[in-house]
């Protein structure tokens, strides 16, 4: 079942997430979004991204950047440790708080990504000090993002 994560299929993935149709679901969305930004994953470089806030040891980001362009890709970890004693999967800002996700190259202006799992669009934050993404956006979905740029 390939389907847009906002339609009532796509909440059945995550409420079957035990069966392994979601880990298909992020595979094939993931290998389609490789096939478009081939530079990217063939030639780009790794970065390992930082995160901050009070669940920063609950997110796994890295980015994979050839000259301007990046493909940031975000998974939670340990998620029995963040979840506690709540059910259901580790998405929106009641799980993610403030916690937010560095992007370490500088940026003039926000910057714009699509994620090529679920389809929103998110803008990076840029102040004086630093660029990021909020995890609560990047997670606001679904549990897992494959956010290339847009434009």
């Amino acid at each position: 079942i390939l389907c847009d994560v906002g339609d009532t299929s796509s909440q059945m993935l995550l409420d079957a997430r035990a069966d392994g149709r979601i880990k298909m679901f992020v595979m094939a969305r993931a290998l389609a979004q490789r096939g478009t930004l081939r530079e990217v994953y063939e030639g780009g470089s790794y970065v390992p991204l930082s995160v901050e806030g009070e669940h920063r040891s609950h997110i796994f980001a890295l980015a994979r950047r050839h000259g301007e362009t990046a493909a940031i890709t975000c998974v939670p970890r340990l998620v029995a440790g963040l979840l506690g004693h709540q059910s259901g999967p580790p998405v929106g800002a009641s799980v993610w708080g403030a916690t937010r996700i560095l992007l370490p190259w500088a940026m003039e202006r926000p910057t714009r990504f699509r994620d090529a799992i679920t389809g929103a669009h998110l803008e990076a934050h840029h102040d004086d000090d630093a660029t990021w993404l909020d995890a609560a956006a990047v997670f606001g979905q679904f549990p897992a993002a494959l956010l290339v740029p847009v434009g």
